[in-house]
């Protein structure tokens, strides 16, 4: 399977050669948008946390 991940605003894109398609089924059936947005949104959150502790 291959997967072409694209940023269109820049034009930069990936292609992800995959062969054991069995790695992908966590990925089933998910929407990759909400699923980065909400690792990220986790992340800054996390971070902003230690930085304000640190002051």
């Amino acid at each position: 399977m291959k997967l072409n991940i694209s940023f269109p605003a820049t034009g930069c894109q990936k292609l992800i050669e995959v062969e054991d398609e069995r790695k992908l089924r966590t990925f089933y059936e998910k929407r990759m948008a909400t699923e980065v947005a909400r690792r990220l949104s986790s992340l800054r959150a996390s971070t902003s946390k230690s930085e304000s502790s640190q002051k």
